[in-house]
Order: C-alpha cells, then structure tokens, then sequence
C-alpha cells in the first residue's frame, strides 16, 4: 500500500509542472494599446491575443471609461469578431461623443459573447488577462 501512495504522489509531482504550465498558457490578452482624437470620437485600440485552447467565433466585451475624477464617462459594449487560434489582432473602436483626454481608467466589466467550442462569457472572463500601453490603467 505504501508503495503505491509513493508511487502516486511521485506521479503527481512529475505531472504538476506540465498542469500548472498548460494553464497558464490559456489566456485570452487584451491590451489598451492606443486612444487617439477621430473628431468628436475617440479611437480606440486594442491588441487583442487568443490563447485559448481554441479559435474564437464572436468575443463581445463591456468597457467602462472612468474621468480622471474616477467618475463614469461611458458605458459600451465592443464586439471583435472572429479571432484565430494563437492569432493576435488589433481592433479600432470610435467611442462616439467622447474626449479621450479625459480618460483616466478603463474597466474590462465584463465579457458578454464569447463564442467557440466548450467557451461561455465567465470562462472567457477567468481568462482575460488586460494590460494597457498607456498612462491609462486597464483593469478587471
């Protein structure tokens, strides 16, 4: 009997490095990479990476732009469509009537559509890990 438990316990020592390595590669990357002035809008960047064990057919995500007064701006819902894979893609958003100056921070709120096999929005959202390339925190 002690034998196998040491057998066990040896097994699952080996194994544990390669567990806690494959979950760490799923993740879904969401980076703020620019906000620019497209006339009464502001443009919005974003480098999005699916490293998801599968390709995404529809990924919808809430947005909540806070002032430098930490008050809400806008509430909006952005939807990215298909994303490959392994792939990295940038997608533009024009969030109409909207200084981007006056941004101070940007909250992932939530993932509303996250479409491919076996993904629901909570898996994709215990997935998403956001960054941002600006002074502008994104968090979630």
């Amino acid at each position: 009997m002690r034998l196998i438990q040491t057998i066990c316990v040896a097994l699952i020592l080996i194994t544990a490095p390669s567990v806690i390595m494959a979950q760490d590669k799923v993740r879904l990357s969401i980076e703020l990479n620019n906000m620019t002035p497209a006339g009464t809008a502001c443009r919005t960047t974003f480098l999005i990476k699916n490293e998801l064990a599968v390709a995404l057919d529809d990924l919808a995500f809430e947005l909540v732009l806070f002032g430098k007064d930490q008050r809400v701006v806008k509430l909006v819902t952005v939807s990215t469509g298909k994303l490959p894979l392994g792939k990295s893609r940038v997608k533009q958003f024009d969030l109409k009537d909207l200084d981007c100056t006056s941004v101070g921070r940007v909250l992932l709120n939530d993932i509303t559509r996250c479409r491919g096999d076996d993904l629901t929005p909570e898996t994709c959202l215990a997935a998403t890990t956001p960054s941002s390339r600006m002074e502008i925190p994104f968090i979630v």
